[in-house]
């Protein structure tokens, strides 16, 4: 018997609520956590100066994170980067070579934007950079600028579209020479943006041509007046293709393949060539009367 009370009143001993004398504070319990703690202040002054040999825009942004913020899910953030780019370059023209390459990239990046104040932003960016850089120092990234331009001019959006042309435009006015050597390629989406392939399941006659006007009832221009922007885009084109011809001519250079050669008679109607030059016998052109 004594055995066994001895063995209950150690297990009634873990739930025995403790009588605490007056004056005694509860003891902690082994797996208390303490919550304690101590802070002080770290000055770092160096680290806090600004970097005054980077150029920066009004709002104190350098060129690298203004090119970062350009790729931002957020349109707003992505405006606010371009025309803070523009404003960097505008401040600091010299880092306009310096930085070429990664600025065009950028630019031509957003020829595809989803967001038409961005795509504007964007234009108005590469007109800046175009008027401080020279033929030379713009050739060996015109191939990716003309790669984007015929990405937006093909593209399913049709407010891209109508952007691409004013891209156009902006190519022309500083670099004609350039934007033509690219002629065939501009050229055939000059005909796609007002036309289409007729349907493959319909047969067709061969002497019939291979594309048909197409036509976008739900478009905010009208058909006639969105061919007459096209058209004339491609009037402006030709017309450069000529005097990068004639200019050609003059120097008496060599090997102008791509360029336009026409003789002009005031009787006849004048073939001209605006494809590139291929070996086959078969040539493509349009008259000019």
């Amino acid at each position: 018997m004594p055995k066994s009370a001895k063995k209950r009143k150690a297990k009634r001993a873990d739930f025995n609520k403790v009588k605490l004398k007056v004056g005694k504070k509860l003891p902690k319990a082994d797996n208390v956590t303490d919550t304690t703690f101590k802070s002080r202040a770290i000055h770092l002054p160096e680290q806090l100066k600004t970097d005054v040999s980077q150029p920066t825009n009004f709002k104190q942004q350098n060129i690298k994170d203004l090119l970062t913020q350009c790729n931002h899910y957020s349109a707003s953030v992505r405006h606010e980067a371009v025309t803070g780019l523009k404003d960097l370059l505008v401040r600091h023209p010299a880092v306009v070579p310096s930085h070429l390459s990664s600025v065009v990239e950028k630019s031509a990046q957003l020829f595809v934007d989803k967001d038409a104040v961005v795509r504007k932003a964007a234009i108005g960016l590469l007109r800046h950079t175009f008027s401080h850089v020279s033929s030379n120092q713009i050739a060996p990234f015109f191939s990716l600028i003309s790669a984007h331009l015929c990405c937006a001019m093909t593209h399913i959006f049709e407010d891209i579209r109508h952007d691409s042309l004013t891209v156009l435009d902006v190519c022309l006015e500083h670099f004609p020479s350039l934007l033509t050597s690219r002629s065939g390629q501009i050229l055939t989406n000059f005909l796609g943006q007002i036309s289409s392939m007729k349907d493959k399941g319909v047969k067709k006659d061969t002497s019939s041509p291979s594309h048909r006007l197409s036509i976008n009832p739900n478009s905010r221009l009208t058909s006639l007046q969105w061919r007459s922007k096209v058209l004339s885009r491609l009037h402006q084109f030709l017309k450069a293709m000529l005097l990068e011809s004639d200019a050609g001519d003059r120097n008496n250079e060599s090997g102008n393949q791509g360029f336009v050669h026409a003789a002009f008679d005031d009787n006849r109607p004048v073939c001209v060539q605006v494809f590139p030059y291929c070996k086959s016998t078969r040539s493509t052109g349009y008259i000019l009367r």
